[in-house]
């Protein structure tokens, strides 16, 4: 039986749209429909998925005869489609885009947007049901005790260095964690402890989203790239190449190729 909450077929059928594998994820979809059944009144994030995996498959030459096959699947379990945007790093949210270009490509689909949906609005009697203000924090202080007890028994690196060596104290120094606090105090600074890399990044999707383009509609040299230390500017740059590598057109050597022509490579 299949279970669509541990089958791994819902990867199965994004990643065969990823790759244009259409017959693929038709045949899965006929197999085991209850993937793409939506989840609740409001929202089914697996169909957003979907449709932002085939944004770049329909923006160029579309197969307009199985696009339409895996949207009447889809439509087939469910009425109406509410779909969520959910952005990338690099470029606008495509599922909405996706549902945009399949109708205008002919291919009927039925979908609302999820910041479209109006609440269901439910009369609640909240003075009869609510508590009294002492039982809400008396209930408060029950779930926060265990809290405040792991928070009284945990130690600071120099904290459990003053304290008298003891086999268990001795343990605790020598150990893996307590080596791996040091790294995480450290790495903090690799980025200057400022906010550069975040700025440099929101600039760049300003900068794309503004003129209706996501990262595959331009060359990295085309980038704005501010001035940033050696450091910060290798994290953007990956994260560069990183946006580049999720379009499925382009290829490990492409995306190195079109890096290393826009001097980013290290």
């Amino acid at each position: 039986m299949h279970d669509p909450l541990l089958s791994p077929v819902k990867g199965l059928i994004k990643s065969a749209l990823e790759l244009h594998y259409y017959d693929l994820s038709i045949t899965l979809i006929e197999l085991y429909p209850s993937a793409v059944i939506q989840d609740s009144k409001y929202l089914n994030r697996f169909i957003s998925t979907l449709l932002s995996s085939l944004y770049q498959s329909i923006a160029n030459e579309p197969d307009k005869g199985r696009l339409q096959r895996i949207v009447e699947l889809l439509q087939k379990e469910n009425a109406t489609i509410v779909l969520e945007d959910m952005l990338t790093m690099f470029g606008p949210a495509y599922a909405s885009a996706a549902a945009s270009k399949l109708n205008a490509l002919g291919i009927n689909i039925d979908y609302t947007k999820l910041e479209d949906l109006k609440p269901t609005v439910v009369e609640l009697d909240l003075v009869a049901n609510t508590p009294a203000q002492g039982a809400i924090e008396e209930k408060y202080e029950q779930c926060r005790a265990p809290k405040k007890w792991l928070a009284s028994r945990r130690y600071s690196q120099s904290e459990w260095q003053s304290f008298s060596p003891t086999p268990l104290t001795q343990k605790a120094v020598d150990s893996f964690e307590f080596a791996l606090c040091n790294v995480n105090e450290n790495t903090g600074d690799f980025v200057g402890q400022s906010s550069a890399v975040q700025n440099a990044v929101r600039d760049i999707k300003v900068q794309l989203s503004s003129k209706g383009q996501s990262l595959f509609d331009v060359l990295p040299s085309e980038l704005p790239i501010p001035e940033l230390t050696k450091d910060e500017r290798a994290i953007v740059i990956a994260l560069i190449a990183d946006g580049y590598l999720e379009n499925p057109a382009y290829s490990e050597e492409e995306v190195k190729t079109l890096m290393v022509s826009a001097r980013f490579a290290p």
